[in-house]
């Protein structure tokens, strides 16, 4: 029984070891904690996954746009080896070069972050050259660059907009401009996500205001944030309603900059580029009035947003045209990388995308740590504790796992006379309310699962409906299910209402294995 009991310990802390997986030319040890220590020679790359906390001890470290320098902070870094794949960290050359020194080396050390785990897909991973394309890179710095100066100058704070059709890499580049942006001395980046079907700090069918302070790194499954800002728009994309999605873009962009304090702002653009999605994104271009604009060039002509500023009204008659926006054009993802992904990584499709976000918001209702919160007195934050799913587990055992774990959790209750219930896009009759939310109607109950704490929630008076969909994955398994599920069924016009169906013998790529 000792024996066994010995064993199953050296297998926590051989999974807790494994919390980071790198390789490269680095020299490495690790220590009892789990501690990787590790030192690079100048220009080359050590691939990381997991989650964990790097600490520069002597150099610099290039982390997708971010600088880490010796003696700053420690700063959380993660990445998912399925989806998104392996971070890169480059040793950096330093500010001083020493000539009679034939090899410069980077020491750093990356600390497994409390509760996290390598996760599904966590290994090691072929190193390469940088996965940021040079272009990249240099568009991003240039523009930081070029918000330092108009910051130093007293000029108005630099408004760069991210554009392009999907899959073109708009929310990587975003990304990596935030972390430019902070590497350049700013202590605060406004970013605006206008992008409601796969935002980068929130769930689906938000748009969001954030006022960033840490770089963003990692796929958004494992950083979501709770926003200063936020407009509820209830769908994936503005179709339904372009008219409210734009005015809640816009007020949003105002409220950023009556808080921002002069900080740059990033805008993430949803990759919808034609037709009523063309329209909406020009409106809200018009109404956020950028300095630059970054389109993403897809290698097909015809996906791609008009290199001019197509968003701005034509003077009027005699009137002197505004000063046009900076135009910059970068080759998308795939023009440079069809088949990027370190270790057999890979893009999420936009389902699977959305279904980890809902995810990690279940763990967050699970009260769990949020991003940003101070764990073991660090800086940043993890969406797991040691009692919940690990961070970086993201297969069906982990998901129905995260499913279990909700259906226990005990819920909020809320009176129905209490709220005022507003639904986004259906007309519902007042004596149809209880219906179409499920809810027993001589009780006029609902309950709540939310990440939002118990003050918070007291000054609620509104509960907005909209039409998205929660994943298969979060409503049914382990003994359970959700009620008003249906296997098999048809959602069609004459069939009543649509149903979500029941996959539940089929797995998806990303889950396997």
């Amino acid at each position: 029984m000792g024996r066994g009991s010995e064993g199953a310990q050296r297998a926590r802390r051989a999974k807790k070891s494994d919390h980071v997986s790198s390789i490269g030319t680095a020299d490495r040890r690790d220590d009892a904690n789990g501690t990787r220590k590790m030192e690079l020679p100048v220009g080359q790359v050590a691939l990381m996954c997991g989650n964990a906390l790097l600490a520069v001890k002597s150099g610099s470290l290039w982390v997708h746009g971010l600088l880490v320098r010796e003696g700053s902070a420690p700063v959380r870094v993660c990445a998912d080896a399925r989806i998104g794949g392996a971070l890169a960290l480059e040793a950096a050359p330093g500010d001083v070069q020493v000539p009679l020194l034939r090899e410069a080396v980077v020491s750093f050390q990356l600390r497994p972050a409390h509760g996290s785990a390598g996760g599904s897909g966590s290994g090691l991973a072929a190193p390469a050259a940088t996965p940021i394309p040079a272009e990249w890179r240099q568009a991003a710095d240039s523009i930081a660059a070029a918000s330092a100066a108009c910051a130093s100058a007293g000029h108005p704070a630099a408004v760069v907009a991210v554009c392009g059709s999907k899959g073109t890499g708009k929310s990587t580049f975003a990304r990596l401009l935030v972390n430019a942006l902070l590497s350049r001395g700013s202590g605060c980046v406004a970013f605006l996500d206008v992008d409601c079907g796969q935002p980068e700090l929130t769930v689906p069918g938000l748009l969001s205001a954030h006022l960033l302070r840490e770089p963003l790194l990692g796929p958004p499954h494992l950083h979501q944030r709770e926003p200063g800002a936020a407009r509820f728009i209830g769908d994936t994309s503005p179709q339904a309603d372009p008219a409210a999605y734009v005015a809640a873009a816009v007020s949003l962009a105002r409220w950023l900059q009556g808080s921002a304090g002069g900080a740059p702002l990033v805008v993430n653009t949803p990759g919808w580029v034609k037709g009523i999605g063309y329209e909406a994104l020009a409106a809200v271009l018009a109404g956020v009035r950028p300095s630059h604009t970054v389109l993403m060039q897809a290698p097909a002509v015809r996906r791609n947003l008009p290199p001019e500023p197509f968003w701005l009204p034509a003077p009027p008659s005699g009137a002197l045209p505004p000063p046009p926006p900076i135009i910059v054009q970068l080759p998308a993802a795939e023009a440079l990388a069809p088949d990027a992904g370190a270790g057999g990584a890979r893009r999420a499709s936009a389902v699977e995308a959305r279904a980890l976000l809902w995810t990690a918001l279940a763990r967050r209702c699970l009260h769990e740590p949020p991003a940003g919160a101070e764990i073991d007195g660090s800086p940043g934050g993890t969406l797991c504790s040691e009692e919940s799913p690990a961070l970086g587990g993201w297969d069906a055992d982990a998901q129905a796992a995260a499913a279990a774990a909700l259906a226990a959790q005990t819920p909020y209750v809320a009176c129905l006379d209490d709220l005022d219930v507003q639904f986004l896009h259906a007309d519902v009759p007042p004596r149809q309310l209880c219906c179409a939310l499920n809810v027993d109607a001589a009780a006029r109950r609902v309950y709540l699962l939310t990440p939002l704490g118990e003050r918070n929630l007291q000054r609620v008076t509104t509960m907005q409906v909209g039409r998205l969909e929660l994943p298969p994955e979060l409503m049914q398994g382990g003994g359970f299910a959700s009620p008003y599920l249906s296997i098999g069924s048809i959602a069609a016009d004459g069939t009543g209402a649509g149903m979500i169906k029941s996959r539940n013998n089929l797995l998806r790529a990303a889950q396997a294995g």
